[in-house]
């Protein structure tokens, strides 16, 4: 029995844990600043790209020779790439404001004070299909000063009062928790 014993791992749990530990970083910073919430993307979130000027000189615009063709296309390429980056980044801080603008009671009194919302209003707002939202909001975080939230905390189911006011999920499970 001793022998089997001293076999054994003494932390079986261990091997099932991950090494290192994953931390999120957020990809919007949102604050107060003189009675106004404030929404910015997070810098260290946001990759620093840029079109290296000398490849881009290469580029002859009368020549037509496979280089400089391939050159052009890849010139295009990159330029297309980081306009999409921009338009990816201008989205995200339009959603998070709306988010921001529609959940400023959560920012300022906590869950109680959450309001419902779904993705059809956030759409609406900024004008654009329901399914971008939901791609713009999949795996995206949000660091405010009561913590840091997965967009998709913001959006909750509404049930309806006794007085007929619409309340969030979130906030009915947040009055029965202080209860």
């Amino acid at each position: 029995m001793l022998c089997l014993l001293q076999t054994l791992d003494p932390n079986p749990g261990q091997t099932a844990v991950p090494d290192e530990t994953e931390y999120i970083v957020p990809d919007v910073m949102v604050y107060k600043d003189s009675g106004r919430w404030q929404v910015e993307l997070n810098a260290e979130a946001t990759p620093k790209l840029k079109i290296n000027d000398l490849f881009a000189s290469m580029v002859k615009r009368a020549d037509s020779s496979a280089d400089n063709v391939y050159l052009k296309d890849n010139l295009q390429e990159a330029r297309w790439f980081l306009k999409s980056l921009q338009s990816r980044h201008e989205t995200l801080l339009k959603v998070a404001t709306k988010i921001v603008e529609h959940q400023r009671g959560f920012l300022e009194y906590g869950e109680e004070a959450m309001k419902p919302l779904v993705l059809a209003d956030i759409a609406e707002a900024v004008e654009m299909h329901e399914s971008t939202i939901s791609r713009v909001t999949s795996r995206k975080y949000m660091h405010t000063p009561r913590g840091v939230f997965e967009f998709k905390y913001f959006f909750s189911s509404h049930l309806s009062s006794v007085d007929g006011e619409d309340q969030s999920s979130t906030s009915v499970r947040a009055k029965i928790h202080k209860l």
